[in-house]
């Protein structure tokens, strides 16, 4: 296994969504057919950058459209709530997850932010005041409120960081995930950070 699939593997043993969850509530991943037009309720419709690729819908509300000039290799999504995952140039990958609870249901972003950490202590064996956090960021994805997690684990001596940007709705929950080989927040992670989070579309119609 080369080291780009080892860090999606590390990435799928420390999955990071909030606790308390069962494989039952899993988000059935739609069909990537979806395309770069979404109709609102009001009768209008949004179209993507002609120059992005065919969008890929995550979930219901949630539209994924990279630019073509963002070099990614679309993979097999494994594990229970990972919709979709990508590996992109210098030994970086891109997971979505997500699933159909947001702050209706309780989950805040001080909870999100908890159990994320927690889940890869757990995966690490290390107390979660062990898992160092680089940063944490107000920012926005499509106009809507988030938050961007870094933070370094260790796996079998391996550093990798993660910058988990987290979307709440009152009904749904989307982490965007980039992760590298790495033992520091580079820049290059923090432009594709950037570049992902700048491709992701929101219909809030859509999550009712």
């Amino acid at each position: 296994m080369g080291p780009i699939r080892q860090l999606f593997a590390l990435l799928l043993c420390a999955s990071v969504l909030p606790a308390g969850l069962s494989a039952q509530q899993a988000v059935e991943t739609p069909p990537v057919e979806s395309k770069a037009v979404t109709l609102h309720d009001d009768g209008t419709t949004r179209v993507a950058d002609p120059q992005a690729a065919d969008c890929e819908l995550l979930m219901p509300g949630f539209t994924f459209c990279p630019p073509d000039a963002l070099p990614l290799d679309k993979q097999e999504a494994t594990g229970p709530f990972v919709l979709a995952d990508y590996i992109a140039d210098n030994n970086m990958g891109v997971v979505f997850l997500g699933e159909t609870k947001g702050r209706d249901d309780g989950t805040s972003p001080d909870s999100m932010r908890a159990a994320v950490i927690e889940n890869v202590a757990l995966a690490t064996e290390v107390a979660p005041t062990d898992i160092p956090v680089i940063d944490v960021q107000a920012t926005l994805v499509d106009d809507q409120p988030a938050e961007t997690l870094v933070y370094l684990a260790r796996f079998d001596g391996n550093a990798v960081v993660y910058a988990n940007t987290m979307v709440l709705t009152d009904n749904t929950s989307l982490q965007i995930v980039v992760l590298a080989f790495e033992d520091t927040y580079t820049p290059e992670q923090r432009d594709l950070v950037e570049t992902v989070n700048d491709a992701v579309q929101i219909n809030l119609s859509e999550m009712k």
